[in-house]
């Protein structure tokens, strides 16, 4: 569709040189190319600090860790939901401690890609031995905001490669610690 814009060019005639108006006939198409043009880097003047800011490379989130446990597996706990729970286990170089994090999942579902200390979660399930939990106690390790965070990290959490808590018989959102808690994580600190 066609739309007609207001131009102004040297009209020829007037001696004075006076501008007048001639209308044009530009499509939207043309519009909004001429439009990205004239707003693009090469044809705006910025100063050198705006340049250098917004080429600034973003920082490596991995940086400073060293991964362990490139791609882990963990079922999800919903049986309604399809799909697996792919997490990282790192050590972190500047504390050598322990981290987790959910990398990716299958079948759909935001989550926050965040390191989560291991420890943090060790301490936080030791304050509820011989209790049924659900997955929310863990928003108090991880700073996320996505409300799939805690039942993914509880997934990871009930997998075999991590395997601190098991699914509770009270209820299948539910879970408990392992049997061999204490053993569990301990071999779990002691990757390298």
């Amino acid at each position: 569709m066609a739309q007609k814009r207001n131009t102004t060019a040297q009209n020829a005639q007037k001696t004075n040189n006076d501008k007048a108006e001639i209308s044009e006939e530009v499509t939207l198409e043309q519009a909004l190319a001429e439009e990205a043009n004239a707003e693009s880097p090469a044809n705006t003047s910025t100063d050198d600090a705006t340049t250098e800011t917004a080429t600034e490379p973003k920082p490596d989130p991995d940086a400073g860790y060293t991964i362990l446990v490139e791609k882990g597996e963990a079922e999800k706990i919903s049986p309604k939901a399809t799909g697996l729970i792919f997490y990282q286990i790192a050590r972190k170089d500047d504390d050598d401690q322990l981290y987790v994090r959910i990398d990716s999942n299958e079948g759909g579902g935001l989550h926050s890609r965040e390191w989560v200390a291991l420890t943090d979660i060790i301490d936080l399930l030791e304050n509820h031995k011989g209790n049924h939990f659900s997955s929310t106690i863990l928003k108090a390790v991880i700073v996320g905001k996505s409300s799939n965070n805690t039942s993914f990290m509880a997934g990871i959490l009930r997998s075999k490669g991590v395997a601190l808590i098991e699914p509770s018989p009270e209820g299948i959102f539910l879970h408990r610690l392992v049997d061999n808690f204490d053993e569990q994580a301990k071999t779990l600190l002691a990757l390298s």
